[in-house]
């Protein structure tokens, strides 16, 4: 018996490895006939939020996935000739955690993770995201590996670690 899809889960951080495994996610999603979400975590600073900062961060994310779908993912239904449904998620927290969680909730066939270059030393100090969902995620995981001319840091990452160093 092959491999049954019906649900594919990427999760996205708007840098370009994660951006290529929505290509990758959609492309298995229109040969399996499966439904896509696509999610964002916000990973909140460890100090939190100030007044009202997590739902303006959660509702830029839902505006960029929403930008994402009108846009990219038109183009690769075209490309895949793909009619399956499209969902959204933006959620608050450890993004590893809401990864796994997710899959859980949503009870996916496979999660597709983007892996960004990184040094010896930066996984050291801090493990990838797709290292720990790799661990704990009870479902096939694709890991997209970004091209070596994909160094720049997501958005997101950018402003958590300016507002680490101006607190």
């Amino acid at each position: 018996m092959g491999l049954e899809l019906e649900q594919v889960l990427v999760a996205v951080d708007f840098g370009e490895a994660s951006l290529i495994a929505l290509d990758r996610a959609v492309a298995l999603a229109a040969d399996y006939q499966a439904d896509v979400t696509i999610l964002h975590v916000v990973e909140p600073p460890f100090f939190g939020f100030a007044g009202g900062g997590e739902e303006d961060a959660v509702n830029e994310a839902a505006e960029r996935l929403h930008a994402i779908v009108r846009s990219r993912v038109r183009d690769l239904r075209r490309l895949h000739g793909w009619r399956g449904v499209v969902l959204t998620e933006v959620l608050v927290g450890d993004a590893s955690d809401e990864i796994v969680d997710s899959i859980d909730r949503l009870d996916v066939g496979v999660c597709v993770l983007g892996l960004r270059p990184a040094s010896l030393l930066a996984r050291a100090v801090r493990p990838s995201t797709t290292g720990k969902v790799l661990e704990r995620a009870h479902c096939p995981v694709v890991v997209v590996r970004a091209p070596t001319w994909a160094r720049s840091e997501p958005e997101a990452e950018r402003v958590a670690h300016a507002a680490l160093r101006a607190a």
